[in-house]
């Protein structure tokens, strides 16, 4: 976090570039987690609350046998993420320093094992920094410098037995709504 800023962090993250797409190139945003007020409403109107109307991280595989299947279209929202395979820059956020947006892919997990530590019973809870869809610089050497708000609620980090109080530092987590609770 900025010094005593506490309503935002400088997380650094890495940056899909040219030469790393491939078959784990697909990016994926948490519909509770859209920051853009505009298209987080224009995507639950669009692909239901919980996002199981569209493309999304339980039908990728059906969805690249048969993509003209009506739960494979694309979200409004990953409209406005940008493209590297056809150069369009991203239109979510029209901020001057803007050039990416923060969204989660397994372009990584071979470093970054994929897995869940579920900090929604810590009461109260740690921060956590909303890192998705969030506004972040150009690619520097792989990577890029995002500019996540401050959250203190319920959420998931995005490993398997992860400590979910790092302070002074915050993870970059999310809630996810269709996680099953007690």
């Amino acid at each position: 976090m900025d010094g005593d800023d506490v309503t935002s962090a400088d997380c650094v993250c890495y940056a899909i570039t040219e030469e790393q797409v491939g078959p784990l190139d697909t990016n994926f945003v948490l519909i509770g987690s859209i920051l853009n007020d505009r298209l987080h409403e224009e995507t639950i109107a669009q692909c239901g609350p919980l996002g199981r109307n569209f493309l999304n991280m339980k039908n990728p595989n059906s969805c690249r046998q048969d993509p003209s299947q009506p739960h494979c279209q694309t979200a409004k929202v990953c409209d406005s993420l940008g493209s590297i395979k056809d150069g369009t820059p991203q239109s979510f956020d029209d901020g001057p320093n803007v050039k990416l947006i923060s969204t989660f892919s397994f372009t990584y997990s071979f470093n970054h094992p994929f897995g869940s530590t579920d900090c929604a019973d810590d009461n109260p809870g740690p921060l956590n920094a909303a890192c998705m869809t969030a506004a972040c610089t150009a690619a520097d050497g792989g990577l890029t410098t995002c500019s996540c708000p401050i959250y203190d609620g319920k959420y998931q980090v995005g490993q398997t037995g992860a400590t979910c109080d790092i302070s002074p530092n915050v993870w970059s987590a999310a809630d996810n709504l269709l996680l099953n609770r007690d």
